[in-house]
């Protein structure tokens, strides 16, 4: 079967007239719109792109109403299956950032790494726990930097008296890296202040520490960079959306 994209998909107008026999499949549902768009084409039929208005907004698709009423009783019939299998899905997930986390901070509490794992995991949420764009390590120090940030430093407490919202993350950075320290962080945060130690190896003298702007105190940040460390908590995955991504130096 050739793929999807070697058939010629016709863009329609929402207000146009469906083809007799053809029905909206609206977007919002992926196993409704995959198994639809298959099947179509399978059959030899045409599926149709429904755009709000030419050029505005996807609507979703126009398949023949036999192919839909198929496709519909397929997703009742699998749903019970399919809900296991997320939820196989999502408890690997989620272990496996446990294990990261732990691996990264082997000194938090467990009730603090809970809490962790829970905010940043949280389904449908865009947090950084949630996006594929950034490795496993990277995800678990934003996370519990995030969570130190919000728990365990003066930043709240500073929005609350009226500190813009950058200022009191920057006067929150030396409790957040000296927290992080205290939960078994070894990697030394760029400008935290932590001095190397004499007889280190030169591999590791070279080695550049992380530039997380979150928990960096006397790092210059970029208007970038600063936007980025903003968002990361509220909502991580929009930081990626809008194109802010981690400096270069990453996390080490």
């Amino acid at each position: 079967m050739p793929s999807t994209y070697e058939y010629h998909e016709p863009t329609v107008p929402l207000n146009s007239a469906p083809p007799p026999g053809y029905r909206l499949v609206p977007k919002g549902n992926p196993y409704m719109t995959l198994n639809c768009r298959k099947q179509t084409h399978l059959a030899g039929q045409t599926v149709y792109n429904v755009v709000e208005k030419p050029g505005g907004k996807h609507m979703g698709i126009r398949v023949p109403q036999t192919v839909y009423n198929a496709v519909a009783a397929s997703f009742a019939a699998t749903k019970s299956d399919r809900a296991d299998a997320v939820r196989r899905r999502d408890g690997k997930l989620e272990a496996t950032y446990l294990e990261t986390v732990l691996a990264a901070f082997p000194k938090a509490p467990r009730r603090e790494v809970d809490a962790v794992v829970s905010r940043a995991m949280k389904k449908h949420s865009g947090r950084v726990g949630r996006t594929g764009q950034l490795s496993a390590q990277e995800k678990a120090v934003l996370g519990v930097l995030a969570h130190i940030r919000h728990v365990h430093s003066p930043y709240e407490k500073l929005l609350k008296q009226g500190v813009p919202r950058l200022d009191a993350r920057r006067q929150s950075e030396k409790e957040i890296a000296k927290k992080a320290a205290e939960w078994g962080y070894t990697r030394q945060l760029r400008g935290s202040g932590a001095s190397r130690r004499k007889g280190a190896s030169q591999k590791a003298k070279m080695r550049k520490p992380a530039r997380i702007p979150a928990a960096n105190p006397k790092c210059r940040e970029t208007k970038e960079e600063a936007k980025w460390s903003t968002e990361q908590y509220e909502d991580p995955g929009r930081a990626h959306k809008n194109g802010h991504r981690l400096s270069s130096g990453g996390v080490a």
